[in-house]
């Protein structure tokens, strides 16, 4: 559904590439599945998100500072 950009700020928040922001069924409490390449995916809890135009940003339960969502970057 889309791919993590960067970190925005300093609390965690990722900006994203949503690829179909408008029928998307991210919402608050979905859980998505992240991975990179041929890597297992990892499974996250959405705590907020905003679509923001052409980039959005999300929050994710449990990613707390940027450098944890330092290493989110790139992942689908």
């Amino acid at each position: 559904m889309g791919k993590i950009l960067k970190p925005r700020g300093l609390k965690g928040e990722v900006w994203t590439s949503i690829f179909n922001d408008r029928d998307s069924a991210l919402k608050k409490g979905c859980r998505i599945w992240l991975s990179r390449d041929k890597e297992p995916p990892v499974i996250f809890e959405i705590e907020s998100l905003k679509f923001v135009g052409e980039k959005s940003w999300i929050k994710l339960l449990k990613i707390d500072s940027r450098i944890e969502a330092e290493t989110l970057q790139g992942m689908r």
